[in-house]
């Protein structure tokens, strides 16, 4: 006596993960664009008495964040 087994099946699409989240993060970050937080943070990585950024001996911060990731 043979079983026959279910092939298995993936789960419907849930439209609210797989659009209700990119758009929500969307919506942040261009909500975000109308603040001044990255200039608040920017400011903060600034060291005004040499006038240079603090992490610009920094490979992983100067190269990889700020040249790569634009």
């Amino acid at each position: 006596m043979s079983k026959t087994v279910a092939p298995p099946y993936s789960r419907p699409i849930n439209p609210w993960i797989y659009l209700g989240i990119p758009a929500v993060v969307a919506l942040i970050l261009v909500l975000l664009e109308l603040t001044s937080l990255d200039m608040d943070i920017a400011k903060l990585a600034f060291d005004p008495v040499s006038g240079q950024f603090i992490g610009r001996h920094s490979y992983f911060l100067e190269d990889i964040l700020h040249d790569r990731a634009k």
